[in-house]
Protein backbone atom coordinates (compact mmCIF):
# COMPACT_ATOMS: atom_id res chain seq x y z
CA UNK A 1 0.00 0.00 0.00
CA UNK A 2 3.44 2.18 1.04
CA UNK A 3 4.39 1.30 -2.72
CA UNK A 4 0.97 1.72 -4.46
CA UNK A 5 0.78 5.37 -2.49
CA UNK A 6 4.06 6.35 -3.50
CA UNK A 7 3.75 5.60 -6.72
CA UNK A 8 0.96 7.70 -7.62
CA UNK A 9 1.94 10.66 -5.50
CA UNK A 10 5.01 10.67 -7.60
CA UNK A 11 2.61 10.15 -10.97
CA UNK A 12 0.83 13.05 -9.49
CA UNK A 13 3.71 15.23 -9.00
CA UNK A 14 5.73 14.41 -11.62
CA UNK A 15 4.44 16.40 -14.37
CA UNK A 16 4.22 19.31 -12.12
CA UNK A 17 7.98 19.12 -11.47
CA UNK A 18 8.58 18.45 -14.86
CA UNK A 19 7.10 22.17 -15.94
CA UNK A 20 7.85 24.45 -12.88
CA UNK A 21 11.27 23.68 -12.07
CA UNK A 22 14.00 23.85 -14.12
CA UNK A 23 17.74 21.83 -14.13
CA UNK A 24 20.49 24.22 -12.73
CA UNK A 25 21.90 24.38 -16.70
CA UNK A 26 18.43 25.74 -17.99
CA UNK A 27 18.89 28.70 -14.84
CA UNK A 28 21.94 29.41 -15.72
CA UNK A 29 21.04 30.13 -19.54
CA UNK A 30 18.22 32.02 -18.68
CA UNK A 31 19.54 34.10 -16.46
CA UNK A 32 22.48 34.45 -19.09
CA UNK A 33 19.72 35.54 -21.66
CA UNK A 34 18.06 37.98 -19.76
CA UNK A 35 21.64 39.38 -18.37
CA UNK A 36 22.31 40.12 -22.17
CA UNK A 37 19.20 41.46 -23.30
CA UNK A 38 19.47 43.96 -20.10
CA UNK A 39 22.72 44.81 -21.81
CA UNK A 40 21.68 45.26 -25.19
CA UNK A 41 18.49 47.62 -24.07
CA UNK A 42 21.31 49.51 -22.24
CA UNK A 43 23.72 50.06 -25.09
CA UNK A 44 20.35 50.41 -27.43
CA UNK A 45 19.11 53.45 -26.09
CA UNK A 46 22.70 54.48 -25.85
CA UNK A 47 22.86 54.52 -29.62
CA UNK A 48 19.44 55.89 -29.86
CA UNK A 49 20.94 59.20 -28.24
CA UNK A 50 23.95 59.62 -29.57
CA UNK A 51 22.06 59.12 -33.71
CA UNK A 52 19.78 62.28 -32.12
CA UNK A 53 22.91 64.23 -31.58
CA UNK A 54 24.59 63.25 -34.26
CA UNK A 55 21.58 64.11 -36.44
CA UNK A 56 20.55 67.77 -35.07
CA UNK A 57 24.65 68.42 -36.02
CA UNK A 58 24.08 66.68 -39.94
CA UNK A 59 21.16 68.40 -40.47
CA UNK A 60 22.18 71.60 -39.17
CA UNK A 61 25.14 71.49 -41.60
CA UNK A 62 23.31 70.12 -44.73
CA UNK A 63 20.54 73.51 -43.83
CA UNK A 64 23.23 75.82 -43.88
CA UNK A 65 25.63 74.07 -47.09
CA UNK A 66 22.47 72.95 -49.24
CA UNK A 67 19.07 74.16 -48.19
CA UNK A 68 19.56 77.74 -47.51
CA UNK A 69 21.67 78.48 -50.22
CA UNK A 70 19.07 76.60 -52.69
CA UNK A 71 16.36 79.25 -51.00
CA UNK A 72 18.50 82.10 -51.76
CA UNK A 73 19.43 80.99 -55.62
CA UNK A 74 15.95 80.70 -56.05
CA UNK A 75 14.41 83.59 -54.73
CA UNK A 76 17.43 85.58 -56.96
CA UNK A 77 15.97 83.74 -59.90
CA UNK A 78 11.59 85.05 -58.78
CA UNK A 79 13.96 88.31 -57.97
CA UNK A 80 15.64 88.77 -61.19
CA UNK A 81 12.48 87.67 -63.37
CA UNK A 82 10.40 90.29 -60.99
CA UNK A 83 13.29 92.84 -61.59
CA UNK A 84 12.89 92.39 -65.67
CA UNK A 85 8.90 92.62 -65.68
CA UNK A 86 9.01 95.97 -63.59
CA UNK A 87 12.07 97.90 -65.41
CA UNK A 88 10.04 96.67 -68.60
CA UNK A 89 6.95 98.34 -67.68
CA UNK A 90 8.44 101.55 -66.45
CA UNK A 91 10.39 101.52 -69.80
CA UNK A 92 6.44 101.42 -71.22
CA UNK A 93 5.01 103.87 -69.30
CA UNK A 94 7.86 106.19 -69.87
CA UNK A 95 7.54 106.04 -73.82
CA UNK A 96 3.74 106.88 -73.41
CA UNK A 97 4.65 109.85 -71.96
CA UNK A 98 4.15 113.52 -73.95
CA UNK A 99 7.52 114.61 -73.21
CA UNK A 100 11.31 113.62 -71.58
CA UNK A 101 11.22 115.83 -68.70
CA UNK A 102 7.62 113.74 -68.41
CA UNK A 103 8.82 110.49 -68.97
CA UNK A 104 12.17 110.96 -66.45
CA UNK A 105 9.47 111.83 -63.76
CA UNK A 106 7.32 108.77 -64.58
CA UNK A 107 10.50 106.84 -64.34
CA UNK A 108 11.42 108.21 -60.96
CA UNK A 109 7.73 107.44 -59.54
CA UNK A 110 7.82 103.52 -60.60
CA UNK A 111 11.66 103.86 -58.37
CA UNK A 112 9.77 105.30 -55.07
CA UNK A 113 7.05 102.81 -55.98
CA UNK A 114 9.36 99.81 -55.84
CA UNK A 115 9.82 100.60 -52.52
CA UNK A 116 6.93 100.47 -50.74
CA UNK A 117 5.60 97.81 -53.07
CA UNK A 118 4.96 94.27 -50.99
CA UNK A 119 5.97 92.12 -53.20
CA UNK A 120 9.59 93.40 -53.44
CA UNK A 121 9.74 93.59 -50.01
CA UNK A 122 9.28 90.04 -49.76
CA UNK A 123 11.22 88.86 -52.58
CA UNK A 124 14.14 91.46 -50.82
CA UNK A 125 14.15 93.69 -53.85
CA UNK A 126 14.76 97.44 -53.52
CA UNK A 127 16.57 100.41 -56.15
CA UNK A 128 19.89 99.76 -56.85
CA UNK A 129 23.05 101.84 -55.92
CA UNK A 130 22.98 103.80 -58.89
CA UNK A 131 19.65 105.59 -60.14
CA UNK A 132 17.49 104.83 -62.58
CA UNK A 133 18.80 106.71 -65.67
CA UNK A 134 16.76 107.77 -68.89
CA UNK A 135 18.31 109.04 -72.40
CA UNK A 136 17.14 110.23 -75.48
CA UNK A 137 19.31 108.12 -78.16
CA UNK A 138 19.23 107.81 -81.70
CA UNK A 139 20.50 104.28 -83.13
CA UNK A 140 21.32 104.22 -86.92
CA UNK A 141 20.99 101.11 -88.84
CA UNK A 142 24.66 100.05 -88.24
CA UNK A 143 23.53 99.59 -84.25
CA UNK A 144 25.51 102.49 -83.18
CA UNK A 145 23.74 104.32 -80.54
CA UNK A 146 24.55 108.50 -80.12
CA UNK A 147 23.01 110.19 -76.94
CA UNK A 148 21.50 113.50 -77.50
CA UNK A 149 20.13 114.43 -74.16
CA UNK A 150 22.00 115.35 -70.88
CA UNK A 151 22.23 112.65 -68.18
CA UNK A 152 19.62 113.36 -65.72
CA UNK A 153 22.09 112.78 -63.41
CA UNK A 154 24.90 114.94 -63.44
CA UNK A 155 23.23 117.57 -65.39
CA UNK A 156 25.95 116.92 -68.28
CA UNK A 157 26.42 114.81 -71.47
CA UNK A 158 26.97 111.21 -70.83
CA UNK A 159 30.42 110.13 -71.47
CA UNK A 160 32.13 107.19 -72.57
CA UNK A 161 34.69 105.00 -70.55
CA UNK A 162 37.84 106.78 -71.94
CA UNK A 163 36.04 110.68 -71.23
CA UNK A 164 34.53 111.54 -74.62
CA UNK A 165 31.27 112.26 -75.30
CA UNK A 166 29.42 109.20 -76.51
CA UNK A 167 28.56 109.82 -80.48
CA UNK A 168 29.32 107.50 -83.57
CA UNK A 169 30.85 109.21 -86.63
CA UNK A 170 28.91 111.92 -88.25
CA UNK A 171 26.60 110.34 -91.27
CA UNK A 172 25.12 111.90 -94.12
CA UNK A 173 21.84 113.23 -94.37
CA UNK A 174 20.19 110.43 -96.43
CA UNK A 175 22.22 107.98 -93.39
CA UNK A 176 21.13 110.64 -90.43
CA UNK A 177 17.39 109.87 -91.94
CA UNK A 178 17.19 106.28 -91.16
CA UNK A 179 17.87 107.09 -87.49
CA UNK A 180 15.62 105.90 -84.96
CA UNK A 181 14.97 108.42 -82.05
CA UNK A 182 14.41 106.07 -78.73
CA UNK A 183 14.59 106.05 -75.12
CA UNK A 184 17.12 104.42 -73.39
CA UNK A 185 16.31 103.44 -69.69
CA UNK A 186 18.69 101.97 -67.20
CA UNK A 187 16.98 100.20 -64.31
CA UNK A 188 19.58 99.04 -61.44
CA UNK A 189 17.92 96.94 -58.51
CA UNK A 190 20.18 95.00 -55.49
CA UNK A 191 18.75 91.63 -54.37
CA UNK A 192 19.57 90.83 -50.52
CA UNK A 193 19.32 87.38 -49.88
CA UNK A 194 16.65 85.66 -48.46
CA UNK A 195 18.26 84.01 -45.59
CA UNK A 196 21.21 86.27 -44.09
CA UNK A 197 24.15 83.57 -43.83
CA UNK A 198 26.59 86.53 -43.62
CA UNK A 199 27.61 85.75 -40.35
CA UNK A 200 28.76 82.45 -41.69
CA UNK A 201 32.78 82.42 -42.86
CA UNK A 202 32.99 82.06 -46.75
CA UNK A 203 29.92 82.16 -46.87
CA UNK A 204 29.40 86.25 -46.68
CA UNK A 205 31.23 87.07 -49.41
CA UNK A 206 29.61 85.41 -51.68
CA UNK A 207 26.56 87.50 -53.11
CA UNK A 208 23.03 86.40 -53.31
CA UNK A 209 23.76 84.04 -50.21
CA UNK A 210 25.69 86.30 -47.75
CA UNK A 211 26.03 89.84 -49.35
CA UNK A 212 23.11 91.70 -51.98
CA UNK A 213 23.72 91.42 -55.42
CA UNK A 214 22.89 93.47 -57.80
CA UNK A 215 21.11 93.62 -61.30
CA UNK A 216 20.93 95.94 -64.05
CA UNK A 217 18.49 96.36 -67.09
CA UNK A 218 18.32 98.24 -70.43
CA UNK A 219 15.51 98.73 -72.44
CA UNK A 220 14.96 100.56 -75.37
CA UNK A 221 11.56 102.60 -76.38
CA UNK A 222 10.15 104.39 -79.37
CA UNK A 223 8.44 107.33 -77.74
CA UNK A 224 4.64 107.30 -78.98
CA UNK A 225 5.32 111.27 -78.76
CA UNK A 226 8.21 111.86 -80.44
CA UNK A 227 7.65 115.31 -81.75
CA UNK A 228 7.16 116.24 -77.83
CA UNK A 229 9.78 114.37 -76.28
CA UNK A 230 12.87 116.84 -76.47
CA UNK A 231 10.19 120.05 -75.35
Amino acid sequence: MNGASRSSFNDKKGPYRETQVDSPGTLQSSRQSARSNRTYNRLHRACRGYSVTEFGAAFYAFCICIVFPTICFLNFGVAFTYGFIASSVAADKASQAMNLEQAQRVLFDCKEKLRTNNVARLIKVAPGTKPFKLDLVKSNPKGEVRVITYDTTRQRPSRSASGSVAAYPSTTDSDSSRDILQYRILASYSVKPLIDLSMVPLMNQIPIIGKPADISFQHLRIPEHSEFCTN
